[in-house]
Protein backbone atom coordinates (compact mmCIF):
# COMPACT_ATOMS: atom_id res chain seq x y z
CA UNK A 1 0.00 0.00 0.00
CA UNK A 2 1.22 3.54 -0.74
CA UNK A 3 1.08 6.52 1.54
CA UNK A 4 0.82 9.82 -0.31
CA UNK A 5 2.10 13.17 0.90
CA UNK A 6 0.13 16.42 0.82
CA UNK A 7 0.09 17.71 -2.78
CA UNK A 8 -0.12 21.33 -1.66
CA UNK A 9 -2.56 24.06 -2.59
CA UNK A 10 -5.11 23.73 -5.37
CA UNK A 11 -4.16 26.49 -7.80
CA UNK A 12 -5.70 27.42 -11.13
CA UNK A 13 -6.12 30.33 -13.54
CA UNK A 14 -9.43 32.10 -14.06
CA UNK A 15 -10.49 35.10 -16.12
CA UNK A 16 -12.46 37.98 -14.70
CA UNK A 17 -13.42 40.99 -16.81
CA UNK A 18 -11.25 39.59 -19.62
CA UNK A 19 -8.08 39.47 -17.47
CA UNK A 20 -6.28 36.27 -16.49
CA UNK A 21 -5.69 35.78 -12.76
CA UNK A 22 -3.11 32.96 -12.76
CA UNK A 23 -2.76 32.14 -9.07
CA UNK A 24 -6.30 31.63 -7.87
CA UNK A 25 -6.58 29.44 -4.79
CA UNK A 26 -9.32 26.82 -4.59
CA UNK A 27 -10.17 26.41 -0.91
CA UNK A 28 -12.49 23.56 0.03
CA UNK A 29 -12.83 25.01 3.53
CA UNK A 30 -13.79 28.55 2.53
CA UNK A 31 -17.43 29.46 2.95
CA UNK A 32 -17.05 32.65 0.88
CA UNK A 33 -15.18 33.77 -2.22
CA UNK A 34 -12.58 36.44 -1.48
CA UNK A 35 -10.88 39.00 -3.69
CA UNK A 36 -8.36 41.64 -2.63
CA UNK A 37 -9.14 45.31 -3.22
CA UNK A 38 -5.89 45.52 -5.21
CA UNK A 39 -7.05 42.91 -7.74
CA UNK A 40 -10.53 44.45 -7.85
CA UNK A 41 -8.96 47.73 -8.97
CA UNK A 42 -6.61 45.99 -11.45
CA UNK A 43 -9.63 44.23 -12.99
CA UNK A 44 -11.46 47.59 -13.16
CA UNK A 45 -14.43 46.27 -11.19
CA UNK A 46 -16.52 49.03 -9.65
CA UNK A 47 -19.76 47.51 -8.32
CA UNK A 48 -18.68 47.32 -4.68
CA UNK A 49 -21.51 47.44 -2.14
CA UNK A 50 -20.90 48.19 1.55
CA UNK A 51 -21.14 45.32 4.02
CA UNK A 52 -20.93 45.14 7.83
CA UNK A 53 -19.19 41.75 7.55
CA UNK A 54 -16.03 41.18 9.56
CA UNK A 55 -13.84 38.19 8.73
CA UNK A 56 -12.24 36.34 11.64
CA UNK A 57 -9.12 34.42 10.68
CA UNK A 58 -7.73 31.25 12.19
CA UNK A 59 -5.51 33.24 14.56
CA UNK A 60 -8.60 35.19 15.77
CA UNK A 61 -7.56 38.44 14.07
CA UNK A 62 -10.48 40.37 12.62
CA UNK A 63 -10.59 42.02 9.20
CA UNK A 64 -13.33 44.44 8.14
CA UNK A 65 -14.41 43.77 4.57
CA UNK A 66 -14.20 46.62 2.07
CA UNK A 67 -17.48 45.46 0.60
CA UNK A 68 -19.19 42.80 -1.47
CA UNK A 69 -19.51 42.34 -5.24
CA UNK A 70 -22.44 40.34 -6.56
CA UNK A 71 -22.64 38.33 -9.78
CA UNK A 72 -19.13 38.93 -11.11
CA UNK A 73 -18.50 36.62 -14.05
CA UNK A 74 -15.65 34.16 -13.45
CA UNK A 75 -14.52 32.41 -16.63
CA UNK A 76 -12.82 29.07 -16.41
CA UNK A 77 -11.97 27.00 -19.47
CA UNK A 78 -14.27 29.30 -21.53
CA UNK A 79 -17.26 28.57 -19.28
CA UNK A 80 -18.73 31.45 -17.31
CA UNK A 81 -20.13 31.37 -13.79
CA UNK A 82 -21.62 34.32 -11.86
CA UNK A 83 -20.04 34.55 -8.40
CA UNK A 84 -20.24 36.79 -5.35
CA UNK A 85 -17.04 38.07 -3.71
CA UNK A 86 -16.18 39.60 -0.38
CA UNK A 87 -13.48 42.22 -0.96
CA UNK A 88 -10.75 42.89 1.56
CA UNK A 89 -7.83 45.27 1.69
CA UNK A 90 -4.49 43.68 2.47
CA UNK A 91 -1.30 45.35 3.68
CA UNK A 92 1.00 43.87 1.03
CA UNK A 93 0.28 42.99 -2.58
CA UNK A 94 3.42 40.83 -2.83
CA UNK A 95 2.95 37.07 -2.86
CA UNK A 96 -0.03 35.14 -1.60
CA UNK A 97 -3.33 34.64 -3.37
CA UNK A 98 -5.45 37.58 -4.45
CA UNK A 99 -8.52 35.49 -5.22
CA UNK A 100 -9.84 32.58 -3.17
CA UNK A 101 -12.70 30.54 -4.57
CA UNK A 102 -14.58 28.58 -1.95
CA UNK A 103 -17.34 26.01 -1.70
CA UNK A 104 -19.97 28.14 -3.48
CA UNK A 105 -17.75 28.23 -6.58
CA UNK A 106 -17.11 24.48 -6.31
CA UNK A 107 -20.87 23.89 -6.13
CA UNK A 108 -21.54 26.14 -9.14
CA UNK A 109 -19.02 24.32 -11.33
CA UNK A 110 -20.15 20.97 -9.90
CA UNK A 111 -16.52 20.10 -9.14
CA UNK A 112 -15.21 16.61 -8.49
CA UNK A 113 -11.61 16.73 -7.31
CA UNK A 114 -9.18 13.82 -7.37
CA UNK A 115 -6.30 14.76 -5.11
CA UNK A 116 -4.02 11.87 -6.05
CA UNK A 117 -3.83 12.99 -9.69
CA UNK A 118 -4.46 16.68 -9.00
CA UNK A 119 -7.45 16.61 -11.32
CA UNK A 120 -10.83 18.31 -11.26
CA UNK A 121 -13.92 17.56 -13.33
CA UNK A 122 -16.24 20.52 -13.84
CA UNK A 123 -19.54 20.71 -15.66
CA UNK A 124 -21.55 23.32 -17.47
CA UNK A 125 -24.98 22.19 -18.55
CA UNK A 126 -24.50 18.70 -19.98
CA UNK A 127 -20.79 19.17 -20.80
CA UNK A 128 -17.94 17.96 -18.57
CA UNK A 129 -14.25 18.95 -18.70
CA UNK A 130 -11.17 17.56 -16.96
CA UNK A 131 -8.65 20.07 -15.66
CA UNK A 132 -5.34 19.46 -13.83
CA UNK A 133 -4.89 21.75 -10.83
CA UNK A 134 -1.68 20.58 -9.22
CA UNK A 135 1.06 18.05 -9.88
CA UNK A 136 0.10 14.53 -8.88
CA UNK A 137 0.93 13.39 -5.35
CA UNK A 138 4.28 11.89 -4.55
CA UNK A 139 4.54 8.69 -2.61
CA UNK A 140 6.21 9.19 0.77
CA UNK A 141 6.89 5.49 1.11
CA UNK A 142 5.41 2.12 0.23
CA UNK A 143 3.85 0.04 2.98
CA UNK A 144 4.00 -3.33 1.23
CA UNK A 145 1.50 -4.72 -1.29
CA UNK A 146 0.68 -3.39 -4.71
CA UNK A 147 0.04 0.28 -5.57
CA UNK A 148 -3.44 1.70 -5.06
CA UNK A 149 -5.37 2.68 -8.15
Amino acid sequence: MKKYIDPGNLIMSVHINGVCVPTTLIDLGAVINIMTAHIMKMLELTDLCPTPTVLESKNRSRIKMEGVMDNEIVSFELWEYPMDFMVLKIKSTDGGYHIILGRSWLANVNAFIGYKLGSMFISHGGDVKLYYLIPSCDVSHRIGGSPLI
